[in-house]
């Protein structure tokens, strides 16, 4: 397949773009990622705090002495304390990760369970989950009371519409992206008429200089490589014509010599061939008259005295 210049510029300015805009959107879509990660990490270490906060305070509020042992019948009362103060819906789990209360009727809470592997571990977890389309936060904080683990408080957290902030400002981008390429193949395609066209009318030149009319006026005008390249071609055009009119006229010089040449060989040949034709018909007028018998002294010359025509 035959792709011109033109095409070329453009599938490059395409091509370099595409890549471009790939890894623009990559990076920024990493970046927002990671943005609502850390996000959803610092409410995770304030969650933290808060709960077990709280947590210390609903058992001195109660004046409870051994919260270990009596947190089977202190759970719900906790746990409704803490949704209430955390503004949200839990369910609270004891040491061996079993469900000690249950105040949520999201079934989000039970379709993963990992975070409470780290959380019966005394360590704060979070899992985010799609659901539905709608991105949540499950987080699992222990409750350490004392430093011992008396329970897990989990909960979960609607960030939907902050990751939904992030795929409008990718969709902006790409919007924006879109005019952008659009502009540059608008570019692309000015840039590359401004290089085609002097360099196609330096083509077409080159053709009707093939047919030898060397008498057509080159104009392009420009101040690029371009307009060096036609000032160059002019050159070479006006050197050919001059260099075959100099062959023209030494052809004719020639062609006058060759006259003259041969002229002048028609006249010697002529000049002679008469006298020629002269002895060589008195010699034999001599021959057939027996003049040389006759002679007294056989062998010795005899004058002749020929005419020669002026």
């Amino acid at each position: 397949m035959r792709f011109s210049i033109r095409d070329k510029i453009l599938l490059s300015y395409i091509c370099i773009f595409g890549i471009a805009f790939l890894i623009m959107i990559f990076f920024i879509n990493s970046r927002i990622i990671k943005s609502n990660e850390n996000v959803i990490l610092t409410d995770l270490e304030k969650g933290e705090n808060d709960v077990n906060i709280y947590s210390r305070q609903f058992i001195l509020i109660k004046d409870i002495s051994d919260p270990i042992s009596k947190f089977p019948l202190i759970s719900m009362d906790l746990l409704k304390d803490l949704n209430e103060k955390m503004n949200t819906e839990g369910v609270m789990y004891y040491r061996d990760g079993s469900i000690a209360g249950d105040d949520c009727h999201m079934s989000i809470l039970s379709d993963d369970t990992q975070d409470i592997k780290f959380a019966l571990k005394e360590q704060s977890a979070v899992t985010i989950l799609d659901n539905g389309g709608r991105k949540v936060a499950v987080f699992s904080i222990p409750i350490i009371i004392e430093n011992t683990l008396i329970g897990v408080y989990r909960f979960s957290k609607d960030y939907s519409g902050l990751y939904q902030y992030g795929y409008s400002l990718i969709k902006s981008i790409s919007i924006f992206a879109v005019f952008i390429g659009g502009g540059i193949v608008v570019v692309s395609l000015l840039i590359s008429r401004s290089i085609l066209n002097p360099l196609l009318k330096l083509r077409d030149y080159s053709k009707v200089i093939g047919k030898g009319e060397f008498q057509v006026k080159v104009d392009i005008k420009s101040n690029d490589e371009i307009g060096e390249l036609a000032e160059q071609f002019v050159k070479m055009k006006d050197r050919i014509y001059s260099q075959i009119q100099e062959i023209k006229e030494r052809h004719e010089k020639l062609k006058e010599i060759e006259s003259y040449r041969k002229q002048f060989f028609d006249n010697v040949t002529h000049e002679l061939k008469t006298p020629l034709t002269i002895i060589s018909g008195y010699a034999q007028m001599i021959e057939e008259s027996n003049l040389i018998d006759s002679l007294p002294n056989k062998g010795t010359c005899v004058e002749i005295t020929l005419p020669i025509k002026n």
